[in-house]
């Protein structure tokens, strides 16, 4: 499938609609199952892991103590609860599983992979551009005929939680649905963006850290903000290509953006290519990393185009 294209923001901007209508409001409510109490289970998995030495549970000990009784999804609900109110984090590596999240550490918003003074300092001016960012891709970004919905959250703040390593955490991720006109029905897409200042210190560091996201979405792109309007000199012209090209050689699309409030000033350099990336990679991911109500959102809208009420 070829990736989606990109179109600046037309002279009479549609408005978003990121609702559903009345009738389908009705319809999908009409079919929602009744939502199951998970708090025995989330105590049941509590206890279980208070009464481990180290706090933790492999995937083949939870098999044994929960897939039977309560059941394989109810305990994933349950599971999933858990995680995204920061009681417990999974693990990662062969034996996998779920451990207690260790209060003593803290939640900062600082990013740890970022430690020296001078990456916090661009870090500081680049989250400026996050929201106003965000809120244009969402009024703007169904101007592409394609895409017909857009949800989007800022994903940089984590925190100390595991997100999987060094560069795993986008700065902002977007869950798109698009239909396509040689398609029976829409898809839903995950497109990851990372976020970088146009100063002295931008260099081709941004592309792998944008690649590093590639593994667990269907297209990332690295966006560069504060870009001069009124061009490049030969220096900046020279650093510049050689972002290009490695972007270009793995597949990473460029965003160009003057002014992150003004959504006809950006510049779509180039197109991302599709990842290979395993779905259930991309479907873990979201689990991890996008904001529940977003998530709850972006899942609800796909429900719909499954019991067939969207049009």
């Amino acid at each position: 499938m070829s990736p989606i294209g990109f179109t600046k923001a037309k002279s009479q901007t549609r408005t978003t609609n990121t609702t559903m209508t009345t009738r389908q409001e009705g319809t999908a409510s009409s079919q929602k199952p009744e939502q199951p109490n998970l708090e025995p289970t989330k105590e049941r998995i509590l206890k279980a892991l208070r009464e481990e030495s180290n706090g933790r549970l492999t995937k083949n000990e939870l098999v044994n103590k929960f897939f039977r009784d309560p059941g394989k999804e109810l305990y994933y609900k349950a599971e999933q609860e858990l995680v995204d109110e920061e009681h417990i984090e999974r693990c990662r590596g062969r034996k996998g599983g779920i451990s207690l999240v260790q209060r003593g550490d803290s939640q900062s918003q600082i990013d740890p992979e970022s430690s020296d003074s001078t990456a916090e300092e661009s870090l500081s001016g680049e989250r400026g551009h996050y929201e106003p960012v965000l809120q244009q891709i969402k009024k703007y970004w169904t101007e592409e005929r394609s895409v017909k919905y857009v949800y989007g959250a800022v994903t940089a703040y984590q925190g100390r939680r595991d997100t999987g390593g060094r560069w795993s955490r986008p700065d902002i991720t977007l869950c798109t649905v698009s239909k396509w006109i040689f398609s029976p029905r829409p898809e839903g897409e995950v497109r990851t963006i990372e976020v970088k200042l146009f100063d002295d210190r931008l260099d081709i560091i941004g592309v792998y850290e944008a690649l590093a996201h590639k593994s667990r979405s269907h297209y990332s792109y690295l966006m560069i903000v504060d870009f001069p309007r009124e061009g490049l000199n030969s220096d900046q012209r020279q650093g510049f290509d050689k972002i290009m090209a490695a972007a270009d050689s793995h597949g990473i699309g460029i965003i160009t953006v003057p002014d992150s409030n003004n959504w006809s000033t950006w510049e779509f350099l180039l197109e991302p290519t599709r990842s290979d990336a395993a779905p259930q990679e991309i479907n873990d991911f979201l689990y991890d990393q996008f904001p529940k109500p977003e998530r709850d959102e972006f899942e609800s809208e796909i429900n719909t185009i499954d019991n067939g009420v969207y049009n």
